[in-house]
């Protein structure tokens, strides 16, 4: 009962700290801090007895714009990411649903800023955040997510006046590497090695194509 209370409480606390994230300089540490040692303490205690409930205390991460959201995840896994709390158990399970709902937030963010806006401010608080995720995702999404964050970061430099067309392709040639180590028989599932084949064979082919206009 004791932990239960402490796990709603916690997880209310934390819930408040997301829903009003802001990357404001002191945010981080005179609001989010707090809030994450308690979670990342119960998390090591077993408070969160299930992978259900691990997802619950997540959720308010995936509420937020995706820019925002990309923003808090890499916050967060850059807070936590390493200390021997969160690289076992429940503490790794937490890091690894973080990181997962900061590159959707990443993706969808980028894709604004590519097709939309080309918000050079944005841009530079984004590009550094996407660096912050595959390290936590399991292969072969771990591989995945660094291929694609290195072609995100490229795209984002050029769009966006930071670098040149040579540049960019040449950094393209890089994620294209990384994408080569991509291994969908590491997924857990059938389905999943499927779906991540289907993936790279796609990004493989836009990348190419992209490719032959530089």
């Amino acid at each position: 009962m004791f932990g239960d209370n402490k796990t709603r409480r916690y997880t209310q606390e934390f819930k408040q700290a997301c829903l009003g994230y802001t990357p404001a300089p002191g945010y981080f540490k005179q609001t989010l801090t707090p809030a994450l040692s308690h979670i990342i303490g119960s998390l090591a205690a077993g408070y969160f007895g299930s992978a259900a409930k691990i997802d619950t205390l997540v959720e308010p991460v995936g509420t937020l714009d995706p820019l925002r959201r990309a923003l808090l995840a890499a916050d967060i896994l850059r807070g936590t990411g390493k200390l021997p709390e969160t690289q076992r158990g429940q503490g790794k399970t937490f890091l690894e649903l973080v990181a997962f709902s900061g590159a959707q937030g990443a993706h969808d963010a980028a894709r604004h800023i590519i097709d939309q806006s080309y918000d050079r401010q944005q841009a530079e608080m984004l590009i550094p955040a996407l660096s912050a995720f595959w390290p936590y995702e399991p292969s072969p999404q771990k591989e995945l997510e660094r291929a694609q964050s290195h072609y995100l970061k490229g795209i984002l430099m050029f769009k966006t006046g930071r670098s040149t067309a040579r540049d960019f392709k040449e950094r393209l040639e890089q994620a294209l590497s990384i994408l080569s180590t991509v291994d969908p028989s590491q997924a857990v599932s059938a389905a999943r090695q499927a779906q991540v084949s289907q993936v790279k064979t796609q990004l493989e082919q836009m990348w190419h194509t992209t490719l032959e206009w530089y």
